[in-house]
């Protein structure tokens, strides 16, 4: 254990290494919006000052203080990565958000005993959060890194998860070495080509990279043959994906990306069939990396099932008991599939209707943020655990509607990943009040339908009050 604790501190100093390298790969040959404002500064000042309210907790509350501290290490090491973007080549911003996700996993990694999971699941969090801030002002297209910063960050995590659970001396440190490969592949693939070739060329190299990498980290380093096939078919499936939907800002053919989609879910039950949920994470993980090197929007968007089941999986290791009461022929299991599903796009139609320049844009979307919140634990209360995870899943399936319908950005999949964290993170605290008698269950949702109203108007209020100063 003390071994692999000092495992992780190096690959999360490797990790960082990778980034400054990328950040220092190419001279920068375009202009970024700047990556610092009065979001950033609430969004930061916030996480520090729950983080510090939590240790007078912790001894009670240990679980939420945990969640927080790992949100707040994903915002301060999000902010670092958005730093070294902003002076980098665009391709190489992908890489730094993969990167800086790996510093992440490593860095919580080096602590011990249960409260690395909850850790995890908080940091899951946060980098979702901070995705979502780049959407909220604006910035998307310029920090690509930062924004798939949370969906990175949930792919790693999930691999040291299903590593944990396979009780093999190395296998733990699966997620932060995966992350270490894929950046590193990056890395080579950008040093040795540069600019001479186009970008198919280098994704293609980037995926034979990431196959050799994947294969010696598993079988000769973690020595688990059982998955030595699990990141070459992720990183072949993502580069064929990357290649047959389209780079331009055009609408992806509908059947197109369903078939896209289908190859995610057969490359998922084939990783699931060679090594069980570790060579799915190990799958996933490689496919990810590829689709971010890409710069495929659409590939990660269509990918959003795939990201649900591994969700599932997570669940599956953490509470197993809960995850036995999933089953997705019953309606409140699939009334859960519907709410996440309305939800997140909900969210991101009332993003993309909002004006990101405005000053009261950080306290509306603040609001906003905790109404989606207690929606989710209304749904989570009412539907019982069947639609607690059928909600978790659902969000993952909301990321694909959004594809399927001509999304471009990888925003809505990476937040959407800190949701799943938070929901995953609630099942234990919310345990009791899933299952308890129809008069107590509607006396909670009336409390939190009540707070929803209010937030509600708030947002409304808000909202209004930005239109009237605009026009």
């Amino acid at each position: 254990m003390g071994s692999n604790k000092s495992m992780n501190g190096i690959l999360a100093c490797v990790a960082l290494v990778l980034a400054v390298g990328l950040r220092f790969s190419g001279s920068v040959d375009e202009k970024r919006k700047p990556f610092w404002d009065v979001s950033a500064s609430a969004l930061m000042g916030f996480a520090l000052l729950l983080s510090a309210v939590g240790i007078m907790f912790y001894k009670d509350h240990p679980s939420p203080v945990l969640v927080v501290w790992g949100a707040t290490a994903a915002i301060v090491v999000g902010s670092l990565g958005m730093f070294l973007e902003s002076q980098a080549t665009q391709i190489a911003g992908r890489m730094i958000g993969v990167a800086m996700a790996t510093v992440l996993v490593a860095a919580l990694s080096m602590r011990a005993g249960l409260m690395v999971p909850t850790l995890l699941l908080g940091a899951c969090v946060g980098a979702g959060i901070f995705s979502a801030r780049t959407a909220l002002r604006g910035l998307s297209a310029d920090y690509f890194g930062a924004g798939i910063f949370g969906l990175m960050t949930f792919a790693l995590a999930a691999a040291k998860f299903m590593g944990d659970a396979r009780h093999s001396p190395n296998a733990e440190l699966t997620g932060a070495a995966m992350g270490v490969g894929i950046a590193l592949a990056g890395l080579i693939a950008i040093l040795a080509l540069g600019k001479k070739q186009n970008i198919g060329f280098m994704v293609a190299v980037v995926a034979a990279i990431i196959s050799v990498i994947g294969w010696l980290i598993v079988t000769k380093w973690l020595e688990i043959p059982t998955a030595a096939l699990a990141a070459l078919s992720g990183a072949v499936v993502a580069a064929l994906c990357a290649w047959v939907l389209p780079s331009s800002d055009d609408k992806p053919n509908s059947l197109t990306f369903g078939i896209v989609s289908m190859l995610g879910i057969g490359l998922v039950t084939l990783a699931f069939s060679l090594a069980f949920g570790y060579g799915l994470a190990i799958a996933v993980a490689a496919m990810v990396g590829v689709l971010i090197f890409a710069g495929s929007g659409t590939g990660l968007l269509a990918m959003g099932p795939v990201v649900g089941v591994l969700a599932l999986r997570v669940v599956r290791e953490l509470y197993p008991g809960t995850s036995r009461a999933f089953d997705i022929g019953q309606h409140y299991a699939v009334l859960g599939l519907l709410v996440g599903v309305v939800l997140l796009l909900g969210a991101s139609e009332w993003i993309r209707s909002q004006n990101t320049r405005d000053k009261n844009i950080v306290w509306a979307s603040g609001a906003a943020g905790i109404l989606v919140l207690l929606i989710s634990v209304v749904g989570m209360v009412l539907l019982g655990a069947k639609g607690a995870l059928g909600l978790v899943l659902g969000l993952g399936l909301a990321a694909w509607v959004a594809g399927f319908r001509g999304d471009r950005s990888p925003i809505l999949v990476s937040s959407a990943t800190g949701l799943m964290a938070l929901l995953i993170a609630a099942q234990k605290p919310l345990e009791p009040y899933l299952n308890v008698a129809r008069d107590t269950k509607l006396q909670i949702i009336a409390w939190l339908a009540a707070a929803c109203v209010i937030l509600v108007i708030v947002v409304i209020g808000l909202t209004r009050s930005s239109d009237k100063s605009t026009s």
